[in-house]
Order: structure tokens, then sequence, then C-alpha cells
């Protein structure tokens, strides 16, 4: 039938595990590239070798003949709109063959809205009954897709190290299994690293930039790294509310596509200007602080995007640079992602979960961590009406430290039970960031370490075991004693401005209704040197470089600087 309209939806199931179910940063490059490209130069190609003609959603015209209209081409998930069934099917069959032929390994799904669920373009509610019908479709294919539970070997194959999977060939004495082949394939390498020099190249004037697929190379001397994962908060509420909303019912199809449309381009378009802008911090930083010396012919980035769709980002950063680039993005993110519904101003905002390890921790273990702490972060700011945007992170420095759930609910409480040992998550509005590691730092630099590393024992008893070292420490502050060797010393105002409530404790999380709770930020603060650049000349100085004070100073401070 001529005008039958259906609703198709192409998706990539578990595009983390996908991209980095891998102990080779390569692999990731090449899986997120895939992914990237899947909606864009595949789609599109796929689309005109089969003489159709794709039509964005800006236009929203109604698909006749040979014309598909796009609905959603994130990564890793599409829905199209066809002007008939047959053509729906034969498209998606082809499809689906063709990338799961040329592309063994990746976990695609396709699906047509049921024929009970009909698509029709004078009624915008059967828009979301053929969606959610297609999208039922896709969910009964991935409840049915084959689970991984490994392949006996047998005396004929040899396993794969990186995946454990059916070895197929061997590249210079690694054996590669099918998938691994596929992320590792040229073509994809090429392109990921294409488009990151057509960004980013002008940064660094006499000085190429060089993007790494090493990951010894991406850590530096210091061989920590970052995985950071970005999730955007309330999107579902978004999109909700302006389907609920008088203006979106007063609007006909045709202008009801072109406004979903610009709303997941807003979403979409903020997070890469975000990712964009934080990736430009770590560059600039990188560069203007080899400026002078030897900078050499390149400059390689610290730094690689792993994941980017919609809303969702994970990275892998050099753990020094991380809190740059995570207040680089939410700075950019809050800026860019603002819209009206109703009337009504709407800012969005993201949760970021964080992990700080050597760079042989397994990816994917990282990962999974980052995902409960983006969990954390987002879980405290989840009733707020207008929420802000939240950290939570973890710094792993052995292997017993891989259980979030024993760190937080265990090691992170004192003694007596009645406070934390850990402010985290963190709350990201205004300066907050800022003056956490503007404190820390303070601390760090100017407190005796005969007296900093006994008060956190202290601190571990409680807060009112704590008490007589913390009154100890203000009368010295007071009497202006102690402090370290060639460091000035803390002055009564910091003091009080690092301890606004005259203990170790402080109120955190007063901002959020119901979450208020005493914590100190010691133990914070003790491991920030995992996360902040080392001295250039000796990484065991006592007084901060100007490499820290130049990091600080790219915050995106938007008050005066305290402190």
């Amino acid at each position: 039938m001529d005008n039958d309209l259906t609703y198709a939806v192409i998706e990539v199931g578990g595009i983390q595990n996908y991209i980095l179910n891998t102990g080779k940063l390569k692999e990731m490059i090449g899986g997120s590239q895939l992914v990237e490209d899947l909606s864009k130069g595949i789609l599109e190609n796929a689309l005109k070798e089969q003489g159709f003609t794709l039509v964005e959603p800006h236009q929203a015209l109604k698909p006749e003949g040979d014309k598909v209209l796009a609905l959603q081409r994130n990564a890793g998930e599409i829905h199209l709109l066809f002007a008939s069934r047959d053509k729906a099917k034969k498209f998606i069959s082809s499809f689906i063959w063709n990338v799961s032929t040329r592309y063994p390994g990746l976990p695609i799904f396709g699906a047509l809205n049921d024929e009970s669920e009909p698509c029709s373009w004078e009624d915008k509610g059967s828009y979301a009954r053929s969606r959610g019908s297609a999208q039922s479709g896709i969910t009964r294919l991935r409840n049915r897709a084959p689970v991984t539970t490994g392949m006996s070997m047998l005396p004929l194959c040899r396993q794969a190290r990186l995946d454990a999977l059916p070895a197929v060939d061997n590249d210079s004495g690694e054996f590669r299994s099918v998938c691994s082949r596929t992320k590792q394939s040229p073509w994809l390498l090429e392109a990921a690293e294409r488009r990151l020099h057509e960004k980013f190249d002008d940064l660094t004037p006499g000085c190429r930039i060089k993007w790494t697929d090493n990951i010894e190379t991406l850590a530096g001397t210091d061989s920590k790294v970052a995985y950071i994962h970005i999730d955007g908060n309330d999107l579902g509420k978004l999109f909700r509310s302006f389907l609920e909303s008088d203006e979106y019912k007063n609007m006909d199809v045709e202008h009801s596509i072109k406004a979903m449309g610009s709303l997941s381009s807003l979403v979409e378009n903020s997070t890469r200007r975000a990712m964009d802008d934080g990736l430009r911090a770590i560059i600039r930083f990188e560069y203007e602080n080899r400026k002078g010396s030897n900078i050499g012919s390149h400059l390689t980035v610290p730094a690689r995007p792993l994941v980017q769709g919609g809303d969702d980002v994970t990275i892998v950063v050099r753990a020094d640079l991380a809190l740059l680039f995570v207040d680089q993005f939410v700075s950019t993110f809050e800026r860019e992602a603002v819209t009206e519904i109703g009337g009504r101003k709407i800012r969005l905002s993201v949760g970021v979960g964080m992990v700080i390890c050597q760079m042989g921790y397994p990816f994917i273990r990282a990962f999974n961590l980052s995902e409960e702490l983006l969990k954390n972060a987002k879980d405290l700011t989840k009733d707020e009406t207008v929420r802000p945007s939240s950290l939570d992170y973890l710094v792993i420095t052995n292997e017993v430290e891989n259980d979030l759930d024993v760190i937080r609910h265990h090691i992170a409480k004192t003694e007596d039970k009645k406070t934390m040992l850990t402010a985290k998550p963190l709350i990201l509005s205004g300066n907050n960031l800022y003056d956490f590691v503007k404190k820390g730092l303070k601390v760090l630099d100017k407190l005796p370490r005969s007296t900093v590393r006994p008060a956190m024992n202290l601190c571990r008893k409680g807060k009112d075991a704590s008490k007589s070292a913390f009154e100890t420490l203000e009368r010295n502050i007071n009497r202006q004693l102690g402090g370290r060797a060639s460091s000035e010393l803390m002055t009564a105002d910091e003091f009080n401005w690092i301890f606004p409530e005259h203990s170790f404790f402080t109120t955190v999380h007063s901002e959020i209704k119901g979450r208020s709770a005493e914590a100190t930020c010691l133990g914070d603060w003790l491991e920030l040197p995992h996360l902040l650049p080392a001295d250039q000349g000796d990484k065991n100085a006592q007084t901060p470089s100007d490499r820290i004070t130049n990091y600080l100073a790219m915050f995106s401070v938007t008050e005066e600087k305290q402190g």
C-alpha cells in the first residue's frame, strides 16, 4: 500500500559493552566510530544505494514514494518513517544483513511497528503508539539474542586474548576474534582520527596534534587514567513535558515532528559542544604549559572520546586533567542546553561518574563502576525541581577497592555511623568544583602533614573524636604557628573559609531538599594529588607549581574567586 506509513527502529544493543568489553584502546576507538557512523554515512549510503531519499526532521515532509523521513538519528539508535510497509521491511532486512555481514559482532536489531498500531500522518498520537510498538519489537529481539557465555575452544580453535572468543586470525602474534578484527578496521580508526583533526587542529599553531590509540601513551608517566561517564538528567521528563504542553497539543503533525526534532537536536548538539569544549580545554592546557620549552613537532592529546550518543558520553582522560574536562563539559552543556516549554525556561543538567585508576585496570570494570557512581550522582538530585549537575568519583589505589557499595556504606562511614568521611557526590553548581579544589590545595600546601594525617585518623572515629585535634589546629593557625617548609602560613581567614563550621566536618548538600548531611572533605582532599597536575620539576614538591596555578585558572569560575 502506498500510504501505509511504517515506523522503523534500528538499534545497537548494549553500546557501552560492545565498545568497552576489550583490553585495547584501539578497539574501543574503532567500535565507537562504527556506532557513530552507523546512523550517519553507513545509513545514508545504504538508503542511496536502494534508491531512497532521506528527509531530515526539520523538513518534516510526509514520506511518499521513495522518501524516508528520519525522525531520530543518534549514535546507535535510528528511527525512520517509510511510505509503505513493504519498502520498510525490504530496507530494514537488507540493512541489518549487510551491516552484520560487513561488521560481524555488532549487536544490531531492527523492527517495524505492529500492523495493529498503524501510523497516520493526520494523527499525532499514532506516532507514539507506533514508536512504542516498534521498540517493543526491538526488546523482543534483544531478549531472544544469544547471551555470550564463552565457548569451548576444543583442540581446533585458539582463544583470542582480548575477548575470549574463537580467534580467526593472527596479527603480529596477537590472536584476534572476528569482533576484534572488525573494531580494529583501519578505515574506522582513520575516520575517527580524521574527525578529531578537523575539529581541533587549529588550536596549536606550529605544533601538530596527535591522537593516540595507545593507553600507555595517553596515561603518561604517572600511569593513571580517568574513565568518565556522563548522562543527562530528566531527558525523558523533558520530552513528556513537551508532549503534555498546550503548545504541542495545538500543533499539526508536521510542526510537531519539527519541534520534536529540534528538542533532540538541542540535546545532541549541546552534548557535542560540551565534549568539544572539554577537549579544547585539555589541548590548550597541554599546549600552553609546553610553550617556551622544547615543544617539538607534535602534541599528543591525553584523552580519547569513546561513546557519544544523544546525552550519553564516555571518555578516557589522563587522570590529572579529568576535573578540568568535567568542569568545562558541565559549564558548556548547562549554557547550551536551554529551552522553553509552555512559557517556562528549562535548563538541562548532567550527572557524572568517574573512576581514577592505573592504566592496566580492566576497562569494562572501570566502566561498570563509573555507571554506579553516575547513578549515585544522579540519585542525589533526583527529587529537585531544578536539578543541578553532580559528580561522584572514586580513586582506586588497590584491587580491594572495586565494590562501591562496600566502600561507601562501610569504609566511608565514621565508626559512630553518624557522619561520612567523604563529601561526594559533589554538586557542580556555581563555583563548587573550583572551591573544592582550591580548598584542597590550601590544605595540602599550608597545613602541616604531621597534623593532617593524624586528624584524618581521628575523623574516622567520628566528629566528637576529632574535636580536640581541630581546636588545637585552629589555635595554632590563629597564633600563626605550624605550616610547611617553603610555604606560606595559612591565615585565619583562609582557615575559616575552608572549615566554616569550626570543625573538620561540615554540612554538605544543604541545597538539596532532604539530603543534608555532615561529612568531612579531609579524605577527599588528601586524594587530590591523584587528580591534579604534578610539579614539572619534582612530583614530591611541597608547593603548588605554576602548572597547577594555570590549571585552576582555566576553570569556569562565574563569581569572584574566593580564598
